[in-house]
């Protein structure tokens, strides 16, 4: 079915309409031209010629109908608008459809630090911290920025530089394999301790089995778990997502 711009231009076309596009439909549905431009209206009973044909539509000045090739095809048919448009345009006037619209790109999900946090890990956010990258001697201590040292018991002083480490999320958004494992087996555990609480949920020895004798408890203690379970099932998916190609997860 047409849709979008792609009906736009059709619908469009046909109205603006091409040479002889009104009189190929009435020709179509057997409907005979008199005096070159007449027809009997058939949106009325008419028993006397009273439409005249243009290039583009057909006029009644009796009942004062405008019509185009399509809405011939409706009233013959009893088609929907679009179907009515896509078959004037296809099968009575002979053009090939347009491309339909490509749909647009949705922009892709990333994985939050609430996720992480539902998986019990600690934020996802990077930061800086200091590196080690050499010694200084202490006769040369001055000679570096007081900041960028530490004394260590030896008297002498280490160099450091402040790296930035990146964080988990964005680890996994470049589809690291170690970080998208972390991922995946906190989700694994995670699920497997939701399904022995939904198994304990059946079993009255269990502090919860023994709570969920009150069928109100039992219903909102499955709707929490099952939630619970479909959140973080999406999490491990949309974590594997991002695993590239040909890279299998990291085994522990």
């Amino acid at each position: 079915m047409l849709r979008g711009e792609a009906k736009q231009e059709v619908e469009f076309a046909l109205k603006k309409g091409g040479a002889d596009d009104i009189r190929k439909a009435v020709a179509y549905y057997g409907i005979k031209i008199v005096n070159n431009n007449q027809i009997l209206c058939p949106f009325h009973p008419d028993h006397k010629p009273s439409c005249t044909l243009y290039k583009d539509h057909g006029h009644c000045f009796a009942c004062g109908k405008t019509f185009h090739s399509f809405d011939l095809v409706e009233l013959k048919e009893g088609l929907r608008y679009n179907d009515s448009l896509e078959k004037a345009w296809t099968e009575i006037l002979g053009y090939p459809l347009p491309e339909y619209d490509k749909p647009k790109s949705k922009r892709r999900k990333k994985l939050t630090d609430s996720d992480l946090k539902l998986l019990g890990l600690t934020s996802g956010m990077g930061g800086y911290v200091e590196m080690p990258v050499g010694v200084v001697l202490f006769e040369n201590r001055n000679k570096v920025d007081n900041k960028s040292q530490r004394r260590e018991a030896d008297g002498n002083y280490l160099a450091l530089s402040n790296e930035r480490v990146p964080s988990l999320l964005s680890l996994v958004e470049k589809g690291d394999p170690f970080a998208i494992s972390i991922i995946t087996k906190k989700s694994d555990e995670e699920l497997a301790k939701i399904r022995a609480m939904l198994s304990q949920t059946k079993d009255p020895n269990t502090e919860i089995g023994f709570l969920c004798l009150d069928k109100n408890y039992l219903k909102d203690a499955k709707t929490f778990l099952y939630k619970r379970k479909d959140k973080i099932e999406k999490i491990r998916s949309l974590a594997l997502s991002y695993r590239r190609s040909g890279v299998t997860e990291v085994s522990w």
